[in-house]
Formats: structure tokens, sequence, C-alpha cells
């Protein structure tokens, strides 16, 4: 199964990985944000955002291909990686975890 990683689960991040995930069932999408609270409203059943119909594509992915997480020890690389975030820091994104270094030592150069 292909996986991909968004890093940021806010407006831009959460939505459209939940449509990825909808879209393409046998990718494997996890999205990770340094916010616990903001983790924890996308694994329930009151979502940190509202746009329409989406409560009812997360609820069709969430738990199949589509994951919402703070932990990135551990995880696997992903084919793809996602920023979605309003903002690009490369040192920001390097307080979040060692796993991502590998991933991201590139991403100032294409920023």
């Amino acid at each position: 199964m292909v996986k991909i990683c968004c890093i940021g689960a806010g407006y831009v991040g959460g939505p459209t990985m939940a449509v990825i995930a909808l879209k393409c069932p046998k990718v494997q999408v996890v999205v990770v944000d340094i916010s616990t609270p903001r983790i924890t409203a996308w694994n329930s059943d009151q979502l940190p955002i509202y746009e329409p119909g989406l409560d009812d594509v997360v609820k069709q992915c969430k738990g199949k291909n589509l994951f919402f997480s703070t932990i990135f020890d551990g995880m696997e690389k992903p084919a793809f990686v996602f920023d979605g975030r309003n903002v690009v820091d490369a040192e920001k994104l390097r307080k979040i975890g060692k796993p991502l270094d590998a991933w991201l030592k590139d991403m100032p150069a294409v920023a």
C-alpha cells in the first residue's frame, strides 16, 4: 500500500487528505500535527473544522486508510510528504521529531 503523510491537520491538510483517502482507498494517508488538541478533535466525532460533507468523508475513511496522529517515531517513510501548513519553517519541523529530518533534508531547497 502506498503511504502518504501530511504535515498539518488544519484547514488545508485535514480536509485535503480526507478527500484523497476517500478517492484513493488503496493509499494509506496519515495526517500529523504537533497540536494534541487538534489531533484529538480529528479523532473524535467533533471535527475541528467545518466543511459541508467533511464529517461523512472522514467517517468513511478514518481508521481504514485515514489516520490522524501526533506521533512520528516509528513511522515508515512515506512515498509522498505534503506540507499542509501555511508557512514553510524547516526549523519548526525539526522540533517535531528526528524521523522527519531524513525525509525533509532537502525541503528548504525546494520550498
